[in-house]
């Protein structure tokens, strides 16, 4: 009897149903999320779009609006339709909630300094935009650059991306990670691509037809906000205390901005 329990409860706890990861929602757009409390189940359980996203490492969730609410939660009904195995989620028809997290964590163990780059950058004014850029220097690129590849060097050192300039990444896939701060690079590129939008319009960008990025003043003002958010939030062992401090200098250069 006890060995047929045992038998029981291991395929139990092997199931499919049993998953528990993360969800991501945007504050901005509608959501089933928008009652979500501890214990409540969400979801249609009908088998087709739109699905809840269950990201199963907060490191590779992924941001697409910002701010928004993080919950942890545990998949009661799966969509037939899954992606590859390697995609790093799973397609849900209902969950059940275990709690909210808070969203900053996201962004590593010091996510919420991270986020408070961010709230600057989704309110910056032009003063502070100038100042940022007219800070902006290239010793901060090289250290950022830097700051990526002793990252990889950790996460995965046979990558073909060790040794490169990184001066302009956002992102790189190694397994369970795509950067040392999640997801905290791409969002700010979302962020900041949105508030310059507001306050210069179409001279905040260069479009040649097939891309659009950011006009020379404007990435320089990413960059000075990439350094800040590498230097407040990376692991110590993936920057030394002065280039911690070329990182940040454009960024605490606004301090004398009214």
């Amino acid at each position: 009897m006890n060995s047929q329990l045992t038998w029981l409860r291991a395929k139990l706890f092997d199931s499919p149903q049993d998953v528990t990861g993360f969800h991501y929602e945007p504050l901005d757009r509608a959501s089933q999320f928008a009652e979500a409390a501890p214990g409540l189940t969400v979801g249609t359980f009908r088998d087709a779009p739109p699905w809840i996203v269950v990201d199963l490492s907060l490191a590779k969730t992924i941001v697409a609006s910002w701010p928004g609410r993080l919950w942890e939660v545990q998949i009661i009904n799966q969509a037939s339709e899954q992606p590859v195995a390697s995609a790093g989620y799973i397609r849900a028809t209902a969950v059940r909630v275990v709690r909210e997290l808070p969203s900053a964590m996201l962004f590593g163990a010091s996510g919420e300094a991270v986020a408070s780059i961010l709230s600057v950058a989704a309110q910056l004014t032009m003063d502070q935009r100038d100042q940022l850029a007219r800070m902006h220097n290239e010793a901060g690129d090289d250290a950022y650059s830097q700051a990526w590849n002793r990252w990889l060097i950790e996460s995965d050192p046979t990558s073909v991306y060790y040794g490169d300039d990184h001066r302009n990444t956002l992102a790189i896939s190694t397994g369970e990670e795509r950067s040392p701060l999640g997801s905290a690079f791409t969002v700010l590129c979302t962020v900041l691509s949105r508030r310059a939008a507001e306050i210069d319009d179409a001279a905040a960008f260069v479009d040649d037809g097939e891309e659009r990025y950011f006009s020379p003043i404007w990435a320089k003002v990413f960059a000075s906000l990439l350094h800040a958010c590498m230097a407040i939030g990376a692991d110590v062992s993936l920057i030394p205390r002065n280039q911690r401090s070329v990182l940040r200098a454009a960024y605490d250069s606004l301090t004398a901005i009214k």
